[in-house]
């Protein structure tokens, strides 16, 4: 049981480690297709949104990116999670894990869908996915705290939580959620009014914070992904 549960610690930290540098790369290309497609002075990743990048000519190379780091943030999770379902807990602690578990599928699906479902049609559905994702991400680590810990050890469980990484994530979930008191979350939809040659005309601004904050919540994802595949190798060491 320990060396099948050794496997799936290894194939977590695989794909953890696979998660970090597709949602790394999907960033970096994200930037590039900004400067590239938008190509204005006031145009960054501060104030466009990742579905709008959908429509540029490298769109399916935009989508494959992030559909991959998706895939594998799901599969780092899942891995970890197979090895902590295995073992015999008490129906609390048990509980709790599920409910982590279901954050991180929620998490991993509203990663792809904030960069896929386009803003054409509909702005509520992909705005709620928005929403959705940045929750997603202050729920992991919420719960991280009162996942299974040393202190719970047993002959199985080979996977407990580092409490040291549980606080961590704790506190990154707070960081996470502290952009949530910006009332200008509100104002996404608004652009700023210029004046260009004698014409008046509408910008966006400098900076979007709901946007500003989607992209944040994707470096929390591979934050939570690094920390999930650290505890997965001391648990390997210990």
């Amino acid at each position: 049981n320990k060396m099948t549960s050794s496997q799936s610690a290894i194939t977590a930290i695989v794909f953890n480690a696979l998660s970090i540098i597709f949602i790394i790369t999907y960033l970096l290309y994200s930037n590039k297709t900004i400067k590239r497609i938008l190509n204005t002075p006031r145009t960054s990743m501060l104030n466009t949104f990742p579905a709008e990048l959908n429509d540029s000519k490298n769109g399916v190379i935009q989508i494959a990116i992030l559909a991959l780091a998706s895939l594998f943030t799901l599969a780092g999770f899942a891995f970890y999670f197979v090895g902590v379902f295995t073992t015999q807990r008490i129906e609390l602690v048990k509980s709790v894990n599920y409910f982590e578990f279901a954050f991180c599928i929620i998490n991993a699906i509203c990663m792809y869908l904030t960069g896929f479902i386009s803003y054409k049609k509909s702005v509520k559905l992909p705005i709620t996915l928005n929403v959705i994702f940045i929750f997603s991400v202050i729920a992991i680590g919420v719960f991280m705290p009162f996942l299974p810990t040393e202190e719970l050890k047993d002959a199985t469980g080979i996977f407990d939580m580092n409490s040291v990484i549980a606080w961590i994530g704790f506190a990154l979930a707070i960081i996470s959620a502290i952009p949530l008191i910006n009332p200008k979350l509100n104002d996404w939809y608004k652009l700023e009014k210029t004046e260009v040659d004698g014409a008046t005309i509408y910008v966006r601004p400098k900076i979007n914070w709901l946007a500003t904050y989607i992209w944040g919540a994707f470096i929390a994802t591979a934050l939570f992904q690094l920390l999930f595949g650290i505890n997965s190798i001391l648990v390997l060491i210990n």
